[in-house]
């Protein structure tokens, strides 16, 4: 009595519990138990004495593959298996727990299955960006985070930051409703176009970040192309009248890198901005071109219009002075942000500011300050310059200069007065800056340092004269030994020469802390010029190592898959801009890779022969270092 009474109370027990439990027989499979809560979710009148899988699962014609009674059976006794399931009846997705229980000198496996469905919807809508479907912002890093963190050595992720061109145009022409139209049509396509090893997020409101494991950098720079060209096909079928296309950054990560994904973003928005401003340059000459058609057509061209607001804001970051335009017909003016925070305003547009702004001014200032405001207000002046102090929100007292001029409505009386207030303080702390610093880092300098001191007296390249001097010793190009510093240089000096260039090289590179310096000839597989110790650290070489495996050659000492990009890269980047930035591998004396950043700038010697100057930088290098 005793006994039926007990297994009666575990049984109301267990019909009480909110999950599926059921019991079966570890040898026939056949159910012994099963409480009332899985009966209902399976439809279930009277299972006990069915075969499990006959009736809680689809098209079975032995035991489940993922049964975990065996699994359980070689464990230690007691031992719990916990496992993930999608029901192929309910359809259902479920956490079960199952084990092992001895009953009545028999084993029996039971299992306890937890409904998690719901939450895993819920967690995929935290995951999913509302408006293209696709993994939002959080969720898209994270993941790359978790790829970057657990890369190996045989990893490969390339990274691809696009952004759509033209969206704002978009907006303000056809309406928001049709630039989101366009980002759900750019997000979808992009990614019914990606293998299941890839991703795709938004990161931000017209910026796509695009993951690609194991792919090289030439097969998706032809994909990326490929893309661009189904936009423009499938943009017609979804009525998209306007052109479709994206600025995209590329990057190859490694993972003796060790970047997060800051350090990701931060390379591919970079790769990016080149392009996007090249796309704005080439639509700019496009309209160009369509403005002077038109004019020779004798038409109209539209007035210049723009959002004054933007335009306020725009010039704002733009520029280290504060900026003010102030309202003369209400007497409100508004102010730059920075100049909000600086002095403690209570907002950038404020009512009455000549007096408000008057309160913060130097009392010796004072009147002269309101004088001359006054006569602008009163449309006696129509400019002014005056300098005041101002109390900042530190409690100290700014010395400024402000300048403005009236602006007349179209009857001739007084309507704005606009103008810049400069932190006289910063400017002088600048100039201060600017005047006791070394400026070897701007191009004129570089060169009047370079080619005066080195390329003007001491060209061409030592393997180009090997055949004038064969008796040139080795041993004898180290010029300079110090702890910090070591310059070698490919072409034998007179010693007078030696100790005015060693000096100002190492003055040079010890005011900058850079690690690696070179100079080298911009020619095929960039024949050196000088380098210093740092680079022969970098490969753990000596100096007659170095040479024997290079031969003079810089590009000797590249990863090969790296040397054609490096190339390609410094002549692209020195087309349009000043100086050049990149990451390449190089190899060492043992055969192993290290990442190198390196920053450079071209000069050209009075020969007409152009040179790089460049430092690099081994971040791994410097981490074991510290």
């Amino acid at each position: 009595m005793t006994q039926a009474l007990t297994s009666e109370f575990y049984k109301n027990i267990l019909n009480r519990i909110n999950s599926n439990i059921y019991i079966t027989d570890i040898d026939t499979d056949k159910i012994v138990y099963m409480n009332d809560y899985m009966k209902h979710t399976f439809h279930l009148q009277n299972p006990e004495g069915e075969t499990c899988w006959k009736i809680l699962q689809c098209d079975m014609t032995d035991r489940c593959p993922f049964c975990k009674i065996e699994q359980l059976k070689s464990t230690q006794r007691n031992s719990a298996c916990v496992w993930k399931e999608k029901n192929t009846i309910t359809g259902r997705i479920y956490m079960n727990c199952d084990s092992l229980i001895d009953w009545d000198g028999k084993q029996y496996h039971i299992q306890n299955s937890i409904d998690i469905t719901d939450q895993i919807l819920l967690s995929m809508e935290a995951s999913i960006d509302e408006l293209t479907g696709i993994l939002n912002r959080n969720a898209g890093k994270k993941r790359l985070e978790d790829m970057l963190k657990n890369m190996t050595s045989e990893d490969k992720l390339a990274v691809a930051l696009c952004d759509i061109n033209g969206l704002k145009w978009v907006n303000d022409t056809y309406g928001h409703m049709e630039g989101d139209k366009l980002l759900v049509f750019f997000a979808q396509n992009v990614h019914q176009e990606l293998q299941d090893s890839d991703f795709i997020f938004r990161l931000s409101g017209d910026e796509f970040v695009i993951v690609f494991v194991n792919k090289e950098t030439a097969q998706l720079e032809t994909w990326m192309q490929h893309m661009l060209e189904k936009l423009k096909v499938r943009r017609t079928a979804k009525g998209i009248t306007y052109d479709v296309s994206f600025s995209y950054g590329l990057a190859s990560i490694y993972a003796g890198e060790h970047l997060n994904v800051s350090d990701v973003l931060s390379i591919v928005d970079t790769q990016m901005y080149i392009q996007k401003r090249d796309h704005h340059i080439k639509m700019g000459q496009e309209r160009l071109q369509q403005d002077r058609r038109r004019q020779t057509n004798g038409e109209t061209l539209l007035p210049f219009q723009y959002n004054k607001d933007y335009l306020f804001d725009a010039l704002s970051e733009s520029i280290d002075d504060y900026l003010f335009v102030g309202n003369l017909k209400t007497g409100k003016f508004m102010y730059s942000y920075k100049m909000m925070v600086d002095f403690g305003l209570p907002s950038q547009i404020l009512s009455n500011a000549a007096a408000f702004w008057g309160e913060k001014v130097h009392p010796d200032d004072m009147m002269m300050f309101l004088r001359s405001n006054q006569e602008i207000a009163d449309g006696r002046a129509e400019q002014h310059a005056i300098t005041y102090r101002a109390k900042n929100v530190n409690g100290t007292w700014s010395n400024l200069l402000c300048k403005g001029k009236m602006i007349r409505d179209e009857s001739g009386q007084p309507d704005l007065f606009a103008g810049t207030i400069r932190n006289l303080d910063k400017y002088t702390d600048m100039v201060s800056d600017s005047e006791n610093s070394s400026s070897f880092l701007q191009s004129n300098d570089i060169e009047q340092f370079v080619v005066s001191e080195i390329f003007k007296n001491h060209f061409p390249f030592a393997e180009e004269r090997k055949a004038e001097t064969p008796d040139k010793n080795a041993d004898s190009q180290a010029l300079l030994a110090t702890p910090k510093v070591l310059f070698y240089f490919l072409e034998q000096l007179p010693e007078a020469e030696q100790l005015k260039i060693e000096q100002k090289l190492q003055n040079f590179i010890n005011q900058y802390i850079l690690d690696g310096f070179r100079v080298a000839y911009i020619k095929p597989q960039m024949p050196l010029f000088c380098f210093n110790q740092a680079v022969l650290d970098f490969t753990q070489y000596t100096y007659q190592e170095f040479m024997e495996t290079c031969n003079g050659y810089f590009s000797h000492i590249i990863h090969p898959d790296d040397r054609e990009m490096v190339e390609q890269s410094i002549s692209e980047q020195l087309k349009n801009n000043q100086f050049y930035s990149l990451r390449y591998r190089i190899l060492r004396k043992d055969t192993t890779s290290l990442w190198i950043y390196e920053r450079g700038s071209s000069v050209i010697n009075e020969y007409g022969e152009q040179f790089i100057l460049s430092f690099l930088f081994a971040p791994d290098e410097q981490k074991m270092t510290e």
